[in-house]
């Protein structure tokens, strides 16, 4: 399994540039935040969280298990605090392959960030083909897109 270039063959206790990040950086750089400031409007959580290795390393119960991860260290640091999140091209299994219709990661996800979309008719949009819009108590529309359908560029085999 790959998530870090094989160039670097030593890396720090918090990862390295050319690798993803692992969860000790996640998870401190949450509780960082939090310290300096956990009375925020908001947060935005912009996604591709899973990483980036060959599809025969991973699968979509791995991928759920990231996404609750990082949700469940986002409200214990910021109880109360709403986020608007979105998946990223790696947020899916296999990669950059999202349906164009409901399936049952984004139904997942949906569980995991329903108190975060709140609105029922959003919800049902999430689960039908990951997009939702908010808008948050400050007046701001926040529009969560999944451009990944966008993308067509091939595959490797």
């Amino acid at each position: 399994m790959r998530s870090c270039n094989d160039e670097v063959p030593v890396r720090g206790i918090y990862g390295d540039y050319w690798c993803d990040s692992p969860w000790r950086l996640v998870n401190d750089s949450i509780n960082a935040m939090a310290d300096i400031n956990r009375n925020v409007d908001f947060s935005l959580w912009t996604g591709d969280n899973v990483a980036h290795i060959e599809d025969q390393y991973t699968n979509e119960t791995y991928v759920v298990q990231i996404l609750r991860s990082i949700t469940d260290a986002l409200k214990a640091a910021f109880p109360g605090v709403k986020v608007y999140a979105t998946m990223g091209n790696h947020d899916w299994y296999p990669s950059d392959q999202f349906p164009v219709d409901s399936q049952s990661l984004y139904n997942a996800t949906a569980d995991l960030w329903e108190d975060w979309i709140g609105d029922a008719e959003q919800m049902a949009n999430f689960r039908k083909d990951a997009y939702h819009t908010v808008k948050a108590p400050q007046g701001l529309r926040i529009i969560g897109l999944k451009t990944n359908i966008y993308c067509n560029h091939d595959k490797p085999t």
